[in-house]
């Protein structure tokens, strides 16, 4: 009753059990524990079909997670699901059969912004608490999403704003750290992030 996400975990909960139990038309107990419980059901499903694909597709895997979280606010430990546009994802092949994949099995899910815009985000957040290859990655890769967090924060800013040069990252471990985020994680990081970091750059030379 507290949990506003256990419905639809429920759901896709007994969707697996039938699955598996088709043939008896009957669900137990012991499916249901063989599952893992309705967070086992959700790690379990997404490791099979990861372990579905080519390891090419595979490969992209951890680079869609990254797109797909935001740092929560509750904790610096937490992390929450956001959409993202299908088509700043689905940039190559192997991009668009990871994300197939994945919403085929409803562990994405795929709506509709108020632009009309495609968008793709988790379908399940216990998905990122509960699948270990997923959180064991976005472990190793905090400190990097609470960076772009900041920094793409400050640079919408700095758009609504008009630019204002006030507004870019002061020299130090600001702009540092962000440097060094445009250094190693281009290709996880939005144009207009990479516009303002550049631009603080050039204000400081």
């Amino acid at each position: 009753a507290r949990d506003s996400s256990a419905l639809p975990l429920l759901e896709f909960t007994l969707d697996e059990l039938f699955m598996r139990q088709a043939e008896d038309k009957i669900l137990t107990f012991a499916a249901y524990r063989e599952l893992g419980g309705i967070e086992g059901a959700l790690a379990r499903r997404a490791e099979e079909v990861y372990g579905s694909l080519a390891p090419a597709v595979q490969a992209t895997l951890p680079a869609v997670l990254r797109a797909l979280v935001a740092p929560g606010h509750g904790s610096k430990y937490s992390l929450v699901s956001r959409r993202v546009p299908v088509d700043s994802l689905a940039v190559t092949e192997e991009n668009k059969a990871l994300l197939d994949a994945f919403t085929g099995a409803r562990l994405l899910v795929t709506d509709r912004a108020g632009d009309s815009r495609a968008v793709v985000g988790v379908a399940h957040e216990a998905l990122l608490r509960h699948w270990p290859r997923a959180r064991q990655w976005l472990d190793e890769d905090r400190e990097f999403l609470q960076t772009r967090e900041r920094v793409a924060g400050a640079a919408y800013h700095w758009r609504q704003e008009g630019r204002l040069s006030d507004l870019l990252l002061a020299r130090g471990k600001p702009l540092s750290e962000a440097l060094d985020m445009v250094a190693r994680w281009r290709g996880d990081l939005t144009a207009e992030v990479i516009e303002y970091v550049e631009a603080s750059a050039r204000k400081e030379t």
